[in-house]
């Protein structure tokens, strides 16, 4: 699904700057508004990221491409929760190896001075 999503949403991000309205760009303003005020609900979160794809899609102005975006929407959801959970795991581990090296930054220099 991911590469099927990858090729979706390349194509209707590069096809709505070419094809948008105005309203899309209201509807997808609002949605943006929307999700820096719910930062801390997730399940709102990931609703409001969805339908901002789903604004995308209808902003390419390919009725076809948001007929099948809505019929693999459940899917798709399930997706982008995921791809939401391995990202914030992976942003984990940078913060954890960070903090790791920032305690062997003193002990290298301590061995480097005594050589």
């Amino acid at each position: 699904m991911l590469e099927v999503r990858k090729i979706f949403e390349v194509g209707a991000a590069a096809s709505a700057p070419i094809h948008h309205t105005e309203e899309d760009i209201k509807s997808m303003m609002q949605i943006l508004d929307e999700m820096k005020q719910v930062q801390e609900d997730d399940e709102l979160g990931e609703k409001l990221d969805f339908q901002f794809h789903v604004a995308i899609s209808s902003a390419s102005q390919n009725p076809l491409l948001a007929t099948i975006l809505n019929q693999v929407s459940n899917v798709m959801t399930e997706t982008m929760k995921e791809t939401r959970r391995i990202w914030l795991y992976s942003k984990k581990q940078q913060a954890k190896n960070c903090t790791m090296n920032i305690y062997k930054f003193p002990l290298r220099l301590n061995s480097k001075t005594k050589s």
